[in-house]
């Protein structure tokens, strides 16, 4: 992910690293000497827990832009394409939802793809063509 972020950055692309995924939420109780309840001290007791799901299934964890020179006939100015990317461990495969997010974006002419390695990540920046 890290490698990633950092090839992608270097080859002109501004990305942000996007969080998906449940967590647990509810009022902390810090804990200072043992109970009852067998806690330790330094842990945290969360009362009344509840899940909170953040992002959106299926959205890339790697989001961002990646300017481009439009052609002389678009008055020769420079934009920002919206780009997602997925970064998977070499033994990682993308999520049905994860790649129909990846069509979607590519259908609406942004910059988007899957990739496992560095040159991947390259790869997906200098093949892409607007649509």
């Amino acid at each position: 992910m890290r490698r990633g972020l950092l090839a992608l950055s270097a080859y002109g692309a501004r990305v942000f690293r996007i969080q998906v995924g449940t967590f647990f939420a509810g009022k902390p109780e810090y804990i200072s000497e043992n109970r009852s309840v067998r806690v330790s001290p330094g842990d945290i007791v969360l009362r009344k827990a509840r899940t909170v799901d953040v992002g959106i299934t299926g959205m890339h964890d790697i989001i961002g832009w990646k300017s481009v020179t439009v052609t002389p006939a678009m008055i020769d100015k420079k934009i920002a394409v919206f780009s997602s990317f997925e970064a998977k461990s070499e033994t990682g495969s993308a999520t049905p939802e994860q790649i129909n997010f990846r069509d979607v974006v590519l259908k609406a002419g942004g910059m988007s793809g899957i990739f496992q390695n560095d040159d991947e990540a390259i790869k997906i920046i200098e093949e892409w063509k607007p649509v």
